[in-house]
């Protein structure tokens, strides 16, 4: 047998308040009592602050969310610039860099300046991932290549990371923001020419 009230809780509740309103008016025909309706009424008000209370609650899971997120971004950034700093001094010893979780300092020699990295390709994801990869263009195994990113064409590059691979995941980026990259590789105290510069709208 067919339901006569709507299964869906937000059309019951206009069914329900059509409900009451009809039987206030008709009371006396209805056989009904002022207690009856009161508790009708009742019962209506509890199921509709219940429903507004689940919202709520969907909204501040939804800020806490976002709240979490943005507290991540901004740890990431200060251990990215932290590991610039520890990168950059070649007195720290290796083995400290490695213990503290970093990519340890490029501990072969060379005195050659390291080729400009080519082939920038970027690539955002809808999970707020940037795939960046680029080429070594022949530059030895150890070389670092630091990652710089600015969110204005007339800003200033601020650093990503520093690593010795030729791919990197820039994670926790915010759709819809638009980026430049650019690649810079290091080896030793040579420093060589930047990549050219990639946007890219996540």
């Amino acid at each position: 047998m067919p339901s006569f009230f709507p299964r869906s809780l937000e059309e019951f509740i206009i069914w329900f308040r059509n409900f009451i309103t009809v039987a206030t008016a008709n009371m006396a025909t209805l056989n009904l009592t002022q207690e009856q309706l009161d508790e009708m009424n009742q019962s209506l008000s509890k199921l509709v602050t219940a429903l507004d209370n689940v919202a709520s609650t969907k909204s501040a899971a939804k800020q806490a969310v976002v709240f979490k997120n943005n507290l991540f971004k901004e740890a990431i950034a200060v251990v990215r610039e932290f590991n610039a700093v520890f990168q950059a001094n070649k007195e720290i010893p290796s083995e400290l860099i490695e213990q503290l979780g970093l990519n340890k300092h490029d501990t072969i020699p060379s005195h050659e300046t390291p080729f400009q990295p080519t082939d920038l390709l970027i690539k955002p994801l809808s999970t707020g991932t940037i795939k960046i990869d680029w080429s070594a263009n022949g530059n030895k195994p150890g070389t670092q290549y630091i990652i710089e990113v600015k969110y204005a064409l007339d800003g200033n590059f601020q650093n990503v990371d520093t690593v010795t691979a030729t791919k990197y995941d820039h994670k926790n980026q915010t759709p819809g923001v638009p980026a430049w990259y650019r690649i810079t590789p290091r080896r030793g105290k040579l420093v060589g020419e930047s990549s050219e510069v990639v946007s890219v709208y996540n």
